[in-house]
């Protein structure tokens, strides 16, 4: 009498399948278990989250370009233009050649020398093209006798870069120049050259034109001249 109650409360719970034994649903496998193609094996892993990382975005070159620190612009880079002038005295010596009485008759003779001139110009970096203008105030003294002369020339050098800060730069200007001159028994030509120092304080150039030697040549008189220089520019 007691077997029959038993036999009902057995057949009442469910027996679970193991691994490998039949089944229809997941119910019907051990808890571990999952029904797979009707068949109890092992549950499969949930799969990890793929976790999404924010990719930062790229700065263009250009861009990066504006953000690096730019080193200072010094006056011999680029273009700019300048104006300035110059004062200068030195010896001179003529040499010349007339006729006197039919007969020809050479002459020489020494003295000194003064001008002053007016300059314009662009500097493409560190070449320089300039054109200077000494409207009368170019005069000769040859034993006491004085001639005024107007002169005009151009100019072109590099000058040759020593030390430079963004306030400060020490250079040595080598030029040469070409252009004539009016005077009061008829014009010639000129040409000359020169090495100096120039100091540069932020836009304003102070130069000094150490070596140098100007030809000037008319029709039976050529004079050579070594004056020595001193002019002061403004940069913009």
């Amino acid at each position: 009498m007691l077997t029959t109650p038993l036999l009902a409360l057995l057949t009442a719970v469910p027996v679970l399948g193991e691994a490998g034994e039949s089944c229809r649903t997941d119910a019907d496998c051990m808890p571990s278990l999952a029904c797979v193609a009707s068949t109890c094996e092992s549950r499969p892993l949930a799969p990890v989250p793929a976790v999404s990382r924010a990719v930062e975005p790229v700065a263009p070159v250009e861009a990066l370009a504006e953000t690096e620190p730019q080193a200072p612009r010094g006056h011999f880079t680029g273009v700019h233009f300048f104006l300035g002038a110059t004062v200068g005295a030195g010896p001179m010596w003529s040499k010349g050649s007339a006729v006197l009485f039919d007969a020809p008759v050479e002459f020489s003779a020494m003295g000194a020398i003064a001008q002053a001139e007016a300059r314009i110009g662009v500097l493409f970096g560190r070449f320089e093209l300039a054109a200077e203008l000494a409207p009368g105030s170019v005069g000769s003294l040859v034993y006491g006798v004085s001639a005024q002369q107007i002169t005009a020339a151009l100019s072109t050098g590099w000058m040759l870069g020593l030390y430079e800060r963004e306030a400060f730069s020490i250079s040595l200007p080598i030029r040469v120049r070409g252009g004539g001159f009016l005077a009061n028994r008829g014009g010639g030509l000129l040409a000359g050259a020169s090495v100096g120092v120039a100091l540069r304080f932020g836009n304003a150039v102070l130069e000094a034109r150490l070596l140098g030697g100007e030809f000037r040549a008319r029709t039976g008189t050529n004079v050579i001249s070594v004056p020595f220089n001193l002019s002061f520019s403004w940069i913009f």
